[in-house]
């Protein structure tokens, strides 16, 4: 049984598994934990594994000393059959579905726990080589608030809450980051547009993965269980100022991402970031975003 665990791998072993793009989550995660970012820790199982993924589960759930992980799947082509990730589940749920994911030839993930719900700040980072004005490089990041989580900016396209930006960036050249090179965009679209959307989304997609079946009305379903567990993030408005503060970092962390990738002639890549409101920050995937995204004109 062989299931390599992110934070058992020294920096080496990281760096030489981040070039293996078979599957291209783990990978990711690989690079971001060998430059010093940080992640959540993670557990890849393949599909040769599949027959020990409840033993993996278990052993690695012990290692955090929790009953729960979070489950994603990883690598392979995304059919009719996909399941959707992210979900933190208990230990056999999350073998059980880890097994589904196996059988389609898939890799699954196995990370430590965290509540999608009580998130105090998502963003989408976009790293282009050259802006739409060929005027150098672009730093673009698109933030979500309280309560939402990177699904939201990714997948349903809920609209962010704003949009900060960098531009004339050399990225073989790290240089300061002055105010005044910050472009900040409050995006107009109304805020219960963005709940309701953000309610329906777990009405229909996060409440049947905990065995609730949704009902007529998705969002109904999604407003009545956050409410009942007491998960009144989403309801509080965003904080422009405190997500400006998290920039320098992130402007910082964007030169250390691109240094780091294989293959040096980028041109546009993106990442996500999550502030999961326990006083952690982590990054996630690494994606080539001149397949995903189109520069803004």
């Amino acid at each position: 049984m062989y299931a390599p665990i992110l934070s058992l791998l020294d920096a080496d072993t990281a760096r030489a598994m981040s070039r293996d793009r078979r599957w291209p989550k783990w990978s990711t995660q690989c690079l971001m934990s060998s430059l010093g970012l940080p992640t959540l820790d993670a557990c890849l199982v393949t599909p040769e594994e599949s027959e020990s993924a409840g033993l993996i589960a278990e052993q690695f759930a012990r290692i955090h000393d929790t009953d729960s992980v979070m489950v994603r799947s990883d690598g392979g082509i995304e059919t009719s059959t996909y399941l959707r990730g992210g979900h933190t589940l208990p230990v056999s749920q999350a073998a059980e579905w880890a097994r589904s994911v196996l059988a389609h030839g898939r890799a699954a993930l196995f990370l430590e726990p965290t509540n999608r719900f009580t998130n105090a700040l998502t963003a989408m980072m976009r790293i282009d080589r050259t802006n739409a004005q060929h005027t150098g490089g672009q730093l673009t990041v698109e933030l979500l608030g309280a309560g939402f989580d990177l699904a939201d900016l990714a997948r349903s396209g809920i609209p962010p809450h704003a949009r900060l930006e960098v531009h004339g960036i050399d990225w073989e050249r790290p240089g300061q980051l002055w105010p005044s090179d910050i472009v900040a965009t409050m995006v107009d679209s109304p805020t219960a547009d963005r709940i309701e959307a953000r309610l329906a989304f777990i009405g229909s997609h996060c409440l049947p993965e905990r065995g609730r079946p949704g009902g007529a009305d998705a969002a109904d379903e999604g407003r009545n269980w956050v409410q009942q567990m007491g998960y009144t993030q989403l309801f509080q408005p965003f904080d422009l100022g405190a997500a400006v503060h998290h920039l320098p970092a992130w402007y910082a962390d964007a030169y250390s991402i691109v240094a780091g990738l294989a293959d040096q002639s980028w041109d546009c890549v993106a990442t996500g970031w999550s502030d999961l409101g326990t006083g952690r920050n982590v990054y996630w995937d690494v994606i080539d975003g001149g397949r995903k995204y189109v520069k803004h004109h």
